[in-house]
């Protein structure tokens, strides 16, 4: 689990405050792959690692639609559907979100 989240982490799932991000190619059947686990043990991340979740696929999907189906597809949709099925503080997910815009603008 460990290693898909840094899969996910390096592709812009954000950690917090924006940050320089390594240079690290988006590998799609990687993060691909590393979304799969991730959400086969979906249980195992805390609430602010499903915050972070749910605010990249938000923001892949609206901001790079046909990258998000190509990448993702229903396996992408249906998890955000599960995340945002729990309450999710919307100030914290707007900046959270704009993070991740930013971090996949440079991976994308």
């Amino acid at each position: 689990m460990e290693a898909a989240w840094k899969i996910l982490t390096d592709a812009g799932v954000p950690e917090g405050a924006p940050r320089a991000l390594a240079a690290v190619t988006f590998d799609d059947a990687r993060v691909r792959e590393a979304l799969a686990r991730v959400a086969r043990e979906l249980d195992a991340l805390d609430g602010r690692q499903r915050d972070a979740l749910a605010s990249w696929l938000c923001g892949f999907g609206d901001h790079w639609p046909a990258r998000f189906a190509a990448t993702l597809g229903d396996e992408g949709r249906n998890l955000l559907a599960r995340l945002e099925e729990a309450p999710l503080d919307e100030g914290r997910h707007v900046k959270l979100r704009r993070i991740a815009i930013e971090n996949l603008a440079t991976r994308l």
